[in-house]
């Protein structure tokens, strides 16, 4: 009854059923939601995109929702999967929003180098260099 639902990088409703007592859920159903068939298409994209799952496996907490996170990943997925895509300007994007979603992203409100603060219009244009 699963054939097709679980594979890797496919969004899914699940429904699960918890036991008092035991870590172990059973599974009483799932559903295909989307999944990503380009992202399989490039090996850029298909490296990328599980090392994005597995930062965010690494980061989220057991039974802790995180929206952000989810957002991010689902973000990235999405663009990896257009027709189209800069693979590795997605994941800069997504290693962004990662960070931002932990409160780990770098303020940009001044130079690193010599401690200028920027003003709005700089702020705009200013250039990141990982």
């Amino acid at each position: 009854p699963w054939r097709g639902v679980f594979d890797h990088l496919c969004l899914l409703a699940v429904e699960l059923e918890a036991e008092e007592g035991r870590e172990l859920h059973a599974l009483r159903g799932a559903r295909l939601l989307q999944h990503f068939p380009r992202v399989r298409t490039e090996l850029a994209r298909w490296y990328r995109a599980l090392y994005a799952a597995e930062l965010v496996e690494a980061a989220a907490q057991p039974g802790q929702a995180a929206p952000e996170l989810f957002a991010a990943l689902r973000g990235a997925l999405e663009s990896w999967d257009a027709p189209t895509c800069d693979a590795e300007a997605v994941l800069l994007t997504f290693e962004w929003r990662f960070l931002d979603a932990l409160g780990l992203a770098p303020a940009l409100v001044a130079c690193a180098s010599c401690g200028r603060r920027l003003d709005a219009a700089r702020a705009r244009t200013a250039l990141f260099h990982p």
